[in-house]
C-alpha cells in the first residue's frame, strides 16, 4: 500500500472520529416518542395504551418495536407500519406482568422497507 493511500485512509478515519464527537446529532437518527412519556407508570387495569412516535429523519417507512424488562433476558418484539402501535391484549398482560416493579425499555427503530432486515 503507498504513502498516498494510507494517509487517504487515516485522514478518511480521523475525519470520522471528528464528525461522531462534535456532532452526534448527526450521527444518530433518533425518532421521538410522543407517548407515553419516558418514565410513565400505567395501572394495573389499564387498557393497552398505544405508543405513538414521531420519525421524520431516520428514513423509515415501517417500525420495529423491542420491549426489554428489566432483570431479564426477554424481550418481545412487534412491527408496525405506522407511527404508533397497540400491543394486544395478551402482549400487553405479558408486559405488565414482567414489568411490575421494575423498569422495561421500549425501542422503536426506523426500518426501509426496500432494505429488508436493515435498521436504520
Amino acid at each position: 500500500m503507498s504513502n498516498k493511500v494510507k494517509y487517504i485512509l487515516i485522514l478518511a478515519v480521523v475525519l470520522v472520529v471528528i464528525l461522531y464527537v462534535f456532532l452526534p446529532k448527526f450521527s444518530i437518527k433518533e425518532l421521538l416518542i410522543t407517548y407515553p412519556y419516558d418514565g410513565t407508570l400505567f395501572p394495573p387495569e389499564i387498557a393497552p395504551p398505544t405508543f405513538r412516535w414521531d420519525d421524520r429523519i431516520s428514513g423509515g417507512d415501517s417500525w420495529s418495536i423491542m420491549i426489554e424488562f428489566e432483570g431479564t433476558n426477554d424481550t418481545i418484539m412487534s412491527h408496525s407500519n405506522v407511527m404508533e402501535w397497540t400491543p394486544k391484549r395478551e402482549i400487553w398482560e405479558t408486559i405488565k406482568n414482567k414489568s411490575l416493579e421494575k423498569n422495561t425499555k421500549v425501542t422503536i427503530q426506523g426500518v426501509k422497507k426496500s432494505f429488508i432486515g436493515k435498521l436504520i
